[in-house]
């Protein structure tokens, strides 16, 4: 695997010289691309078809990254400074910036406070709407 942040336009550079070493996977943090306009989708069509046909796997480009926390492969391939806890929850986030941001509120904890004017229990009334009927219903009790 490769992790590529380099500008745009040397990217496909990048990708030849992977696939001339045979390298399998590609991580493209580099921005540049179809968020920039025409030209920018332009050349991500041009990478996504240059990896295809070198047989490349691609996360990217203009990505976060990845970050695995499996002890067996535990790896943080990403813009991110924050390694999180080992668990049983994935996460994927479209947005670098948001998934950064809650990167860092899962390290400080913040994630699991509720502002001073929240309920301190959940609400009682278990009751839904029913799409079709348009009846509230409540679920028997576990």
């Amino acid at each position: 695997m490769a992790i590529v942040a380099v500008p745009a336009e040397a990217v496909t550079d990048v990708v030849l010289d992977c696939a001339a070493k045979g390298v399998h996977g590609l991580i493209v943090i580099s921005s540049g691309f179809a968020e920039t306009g025409e030209d920018g989708r332009k050349r991500q069509r041009h990478l996504v078809g240059l990896s295809r046909s070198y047989g490349l796997r691609l996360i990217g480009p203009n990505c976060l990254g990845v970050i695995n926390t499996d002890p067996r492969v535990r790896i943080n391939a990403s813009l991110s400074s924050v390694m999180p806890a080992r668990g049983r929850a994935g996460f994927f986030c479209q947005s670098g910036a948001l998934g950064s941001a809650i990167l860092e509120k899962v390290k400080t904890g913040a994630w699991a406070s509720r502002p001073s004017s929240a309920p301190a229990t959940a609400p009682t009334s278990r009751a839904t709407t029913c799409s079709s009927t348009g009846r509230r219903t409540t679920p028997p009790r576990s």
